[in-house]
């Protein structure tokens, strides 16, 4: 992913008005997990391994809440203003900047203890749903 500031978590959050836009561009490429281009800038968006709503936390302890069963990392350059100022009031660990490009990598797994999981990394973060 290019660098830039990004919201990490569920996109229907912050993209309330653009959403049949935005999941028609996701499912236009993918159905599980993909990159793809969303008014002109690049957006990833995994299905959780629950496939709905829950808590997802990273190796560092931060929370992501999912309502619509997905979770993404979106370029603020798609998000209309005001947005994000809402969730940073809310004390939500949604934003990530970076002052150069990140990797960007998806993976399923499995865990004797817990099953099958999804592991998203975004640079040195990881979230496992």
């Amino acid at each position: 992913m290019p660098k830039g500031a990004y919201f990490v978590g569920d996109p229907a959050f912050v993209l309330r008005d653009d959403w049949n836009d935005f999941i028609a561009a996701f499912y236009a490429v993918g159905d599980d997990a993909a990159v793809f281009e969303f008014k002109g800038r690049r957006c990833f968006v995994s299905g959780t391994n629950k496939g709905g709503a829950g808590t997802y936390s990273d190796r560092d302890g931060r929370e992501y809440i999912v309502g619509s069963g997905l979770i993404g990392v979106i370029p603020f350059g798609v998000i209309p203003n005001g947005t994000i100022a809402s969730f940073a009031r809310q004390d939500q660990d949604v934003i990530l900047s970076t002052s150069g490009v990140f990797p960007l990598k998806f993976s399923v797994g499995a865990d004797p203890g817990r099953g099958k999981f999804k592991r998203i990394r975004i640079g040195n973060d990881v979230i496992d749903t």
